[in-house]
């Protein structure tokens, strides 16, 4: 059976009900026993893993392939010891 929130407008008190599914029973509340209002709440979502963080979306550079030329640099001139 899922779990549902619900909240009483009369005196704000929230608790959770676990009741089946298309259910229409609008339970009373603990506190002033008034009948109590279905409400949604964000779920509890924990990530986990790669791809959920700005720098993991980042494009990653291919390697060049064999059939490619390089580009070569010259290197310069060691400085000579004086």
């Amino acid at each position: 059976m899922p779990t549902y929130h619900f909240r009483c407008d009369t005196c704000a008190t929230v608790a959770d009900r676990k009741l089946p599914f298309g259910s229409e029973e609008k339970p009373s509340c603990d506190t002033c026993s008034k009948p109590m209002v279905k409400f949604i709440k964000a779920p509890h979502v924990q990530f986990k893993g790669g791809g959920f963080y700005k720098t993991d979306a980042a494009s990653k550079q291919k390697p060049e392939s064999s059939g490619t030329t390089s580009k070569v640099t010259p290197s310069s001139p060691s400085p000579s010891a004086s």
